[in-house]
């Protein structure tokens, strides 16, 4: 849609750029090959929004929406991204498909592991996991994943934001509290 709606612009920032070099392009073989053969056209009300877009002038609040092209740097850092992660996706699956594979919780905005308060979004997810796992009574958990996201929660005074939603906290406390008990081994009978 960006090069249909600023291809003047686009054109004007990168002379003689085409559409095929600024759109990430890949066959529709090679798409159905790599991602599936579900794919959703845009729709009127999408195409609708699109004319707007371009009609509209960008002034005053609107001034945000302006698009600005990537520059020649800024294209060649994304596709160079770009490309790494399809490599590191297409080994992770290889290391799948040989029973292999090992990911590592890591925030890869620091590099560093995951901890609770530092990403709303972790927080709300592991605090799903942990109810959705007490409501399904852990019958697709593991003692490892038991273990990850007890110690998530590990820390009582960590900054969860998920405790701003006092109920979703409560339920997620109490699937907390079985998730331990399902998880602690039964002490060994004393000789």
């Amino acid at each position: 849609m960006a090069w249909h709606i600023q291809r003047d612009e686009i054109v004007k920032a990168r002379p003689g750029v085409t559409q095929r070099q600024f759109i990430y392009n890949v066959s529709r073989s090679g798409y159905e090959k790599e991602w599936g053969k579900r794919y959703e056209r845009p729709g009127p009300f999408a195409i609708f929004l699109a004319i707007l877009y371009r009609i509209v002038p960008k002034v005053g609040p609107l001034r945000y929406l302006e698009l600005k092209p990537a520059t020649p740097e800024t294209a060649r850092l994304f596709m160079k991204s770009f490309n790494q992660t399809l490599d590191r996706y297409r080994g992770a699956l290889n290391e799948q498909r040989t029973g292999r594979l090992r990911l590592v919780n890591l925030n890869f905005d620091t590099g560093r592991p995951t901890g609770p308060g530092e990403y709303r979004l972790a927080d709300d997810t592991y605090a799903k996991l942990a109810r959705t796992l007490a409501e399904n009574r852990f019958g697709s958990a593991t003692p490892e994943i038991a273990k990850n996201v007890l110690e998530f929660f590990g820390n009582p005074n960590a900054p969860i934001s998920t405790r701003r939603h006092k109920k979703e906290w409560r339920e997620t406390e109490r699937a907390l509290s079985e998730l331990k008990a399902w998880n602690t081994p039964p002490a060994a009978p004393a000789n």
